[in-house]
Order: C-alpha cells, then sequence, then structure tokens
C-alpha cells in the first residue's frame, strides 16, 4: 500500500474519531439588579469611577474554581464574555450611578473634571469548593481619593459567597452575581457615610 495513501487514511480516521471540540459558553455579570440601599444624603459633586485593577490570574476570561487553597483551576470552555475587570467596571459604574450617592457618575473618559474618584481592585472572583458545597466568590477592594489633595480619605475589602443552587457553571455565574450585589449594597452605604462627611 502507498505510504502517502496510508497517512492519508489515518489521518481522516483520527479527525473522526475526535469528533467536534465542545462548543464555549459565555458569560456576563446582570447589570439590572437594583439597589437595596437607602441613602442618608446626596454628594453635591462629581465621582469617577477609575478603571478596575485586577490580581493577575482574574483578568483571564476563563472561569476560575477552586478546591485547595493553594491551586487555581480553569473551565476551559466555560468564560465570561470580555476580561472580568470589564465587567465588574461596567456594573460598579451602573449601581453607583443609579444609586443617587452624587451629582454626577463617570467613566474614562471624564467629560468634567470629577472631585472623588473611586479605586476598584479586584482580588478573586471565582468558584470556591469547600467541604461538597460550591460557592459564588468575590472580593474587592475600594479605596476613595480626594483629587483636591490627591489623598485617600477611604479604603476597604469587601467578601461575599453565595451557595451555587446546581453544581454547574452557569450558576456559579449566578451566584458570583449575588455575591457581587451585596459587596454593592454594602459599598453604597460604606461611601454614603464617608460623603456625608465630605459634603
Amino acid at each position: 500500500m502507498d505510504i502517502k495513501y496510508l497517512i492519508i487514511v489515518l489521518f481522516s480516521f483520527l479527525i473522526i474519531s475526535c469528533g467536534k471540540p465542545p462548543d464555549i459558553h459565555y458569560y456576563i455579570l446582570d447589570v439590572s439588579s437594583k439597589t437595596e440601599s437607602k441613602l442618608n444624603s446626596k454628594f453635591d459633586g462629581v465621582i469617577a469611577i477609575a478603571p478596575v485593577t485586577a490580581d493577575e490570574a482574574y483578568t483571564d476570561d476563563r472561569l476560575i474554581y477552586r478546591d485547595s487553597p493553594y491551586q487555581i483551576k480553569f473551565y476551559h470552555y466555560h468564560r465570561w464574555v470580555t476580561s472580568p475587570v470589564t465587567l465588574i467596571e461596567s456594573k460598579l459604574y451602573t449601581k453607583i450611578k443609579k444609586s443617587g450617592l452624587a451629582t454626577s457618575v463617570l467613566r474614562q473618559p471624564y467629560s468634567i473634571a470629577p472631585d472623588l474618584l473611586l479605586n476598584t481592585h479586584l482580588i478573586a472572583l471565582q468558584e470556591k469548593d469547600e467541604n461538597e458545597k460550591w460557592y459564588g466568590e468575590i472580593i474587592l477592594m475600594f479605596s476613595l481619593v480626594d483629587l483636591k489633595n490627591n489623598t485617600t480619605v477611604w479604603q476597604q475589602e469587601f467578601a461575599n459567597r453565595v451557595p451555587v443552587s446546581e453544581r454547574k457553571p452557569e450558576a456559579v455565574v449566578e451566584a458570583i452575581n449575588l455575591a457581587f450585589d451585596k459587596c454593592l449594597d454594602e459599598l453604597i452605604v460604606a461611601l454614603d457615610a464617608q460623603l456625608a462627611r465630605v459634603n
């Protein structure tokens, strides 16, 4: 048998046996959820939302899961539709703007000079597996900078996790979204108290 023909036959067999690769599933964060916080006052000024930063592992678009304190694993066929920091910034901006915390809330590029800058650093965004249970977890560090004198006037870490309803990536994303909502509600309460002092 001709060796070239044999190679072609074997190559065709390998392609058929491998079949179609799994579909990639893409996920987003829900920006439509309502803010539950009640405000004491409204800041008479402009708050700018700085671009969100993150620990390097959490800039990857693949969903992360952890079943060990010492190891990070990825779902290769389940991904965020864009970088997690972009999704977080979009939801953060929407929630802060809808909350009525300030006269104006901006994202880059800023159309007017802001009075305060809200920095956000993503520490964790993941599925956390512990004691036979799955959780959606998010950890964020926020800081508020007074741009008039370039000083940090407030800083706080927020961490929340929510049990996953089903053991599948889509349910993990839902739990992460709920955990993020909790963080944002807590953030708005904390900012409201801080902005009352600035006013």
